[in-house]
């Protein structure tokens, strides 16, 4: 029952993540490793951010969603 409701879940959000394939939308950055930074958007996704560094921490941006994926999506940086 358990992987039932998990493979559900999964899939849905997979789903919901795919709508935002090519949009710009607004990431808070919350740390840095290995050269990327990681933050969430406004529906608490977890965003991995090409482009930026540690100086964005705290930081709202607009990131570029190139990948999606179940419980998370990537993405470039924007500048404007």
């Amino acid at each position: 029952m358990i992987f039932l409701v998990t493979e559900i879940l999964r899939v849905t959000a997979a789903k919901n993540h795919q709508r935002n394939l090519g949009k710009v939308i607004k990431v808070l950055v919350e740390s840095e490793k290995k050269g990327c930074v990681y933050g969430r958007s406004s529906d608490n996704t977890a965003v991995k951010v090409i482009g930026g560094g540690p100086e964005l921490i705290g930081q709202f941006v607009n990131v570029m969603i190139n990948e999606a994926r179940d419980f998370g999506m990537d993405g470039e940086l924007v500048i404007a």
